[in-house]
């Protein structure tokens, strides 16, 4: 299993970078209407954690929503998860929103005519053009889509798509050749945290996204990129590696500093005794 982050509303670009210096699999850009900015943003000054971004079917045109994931598709370099909301409507109008999106995300000029929606929407008449195409098209060649919502159980049995546990996962109903992705709060307590972490990962979830009440930097280094990412990865890692003395920064570089917390100030090291610690 691995361990994305759920981004809180403060200082939520300086959490996401240190989530991508970290190593952490995704962050959740969750902010109501400004998710999309807020994604953009973030997306610009990170390099590899996965986005996952929300799409809030009915809030918009399909095809509007398709353009702004495919602009931070773009901004990413092809590090976007679309996660689409069904909100408040039926299975039945969900997937025709869905299937619209994920038609405008194909890089193929699309029509559709459906009860919700007619694309091109006729709104020139006879001057209206046959098809449309979404520009610009994702980076990737299939934006990835989990679901979550009123109607994401009905829709992600018809479609195959995973759905997001927001109140922990049943083991019977994961399918295990697919993203099996869960919320999971913690507490900040190691042990607490610890325990969570193995819950999820014998639950069959394949991504936690954690969320802490009071995340800094510093807590994503430690407590979750240093403890609690090797418990998801391998459940009988070896502590003692994860808890041994933080080892020394090379002396000028960023973090290296005396008495930042977690790490060690730079020593001379007179002999191969002194730099493994060994009393």
């Amino acid at each position: 299993m691995r361990i994305g982050l759920v981004l809180p509303e403060r200082d939520a670009v300086a959490l996401a970078r240190a989530a991508d210096a970290a190593g952490l699999a995704a962050v959740l850009v969750d902010a109501g209407d400004s998710s999309a900015a807020l994604a953009a943003e973030v997306a610009a000054l990170t390099t590899y954690t996965r986005l996952i971004v929300p799409v809030l079917l009915g809030s918009e045109h399909p095809v509007t929503l398709a353009e702004e994931i495919a602009v931070i598709d773009q901004l990413s370099g092809g590090r976007v998860i679309a996660l689409v909301d069904t909100a408040g409507l039926s299975a039945a109008e969900a997937a025709e929103d869905l299937g619209l999106l994920r038609e405008a995300w194909s890089s193929r000029w699309i029509t559709h005519d459906g009860p919700r929606w007619t694309v091109p929407a006729r709104l020139h008449g006879e001057s209206s053009p046959e098809a449309i195409a979404v520009t610009p098209s994702p980076a990737q060649l299939e934006v990835p889509v989990w679901l979550r919502g009123s109607a994401a159980e009905e829709l992600a049995g018809a479609t195959g798509l995973p759905r997001l546990g927001e109140t922990g996962l049943d083991p019977a109903s994961v399918d295990r050749h697919r993203p099996a992705p869960v919320l999971l709060p913690l507490s900040g307590a190691l042990d607490d945290d610890r325990r969570a972490i193995h819950d999820a990962v014998a639950s069959g979830a394949s991504i936690a996204l954690v969320s802490l009440e009071h995340a800094d930097a510093g807590a994503i280094e430690q407590h979750v990129a240093r403890y609690l990412v090797p418990e998801a990865a391998m459940p009988v890692f070896p502590r003692i590696i994860a808890e041994s003395r933080w080892p020394a920064r090379w002396p000028g570089i960023a973090g290296s500093d005396a008495g930042e917390p977690g790490f060690n100030p730079p020593r001379t090291v007179s002999s191969n005794r002194d730099a493994l610690d060994i009393d």
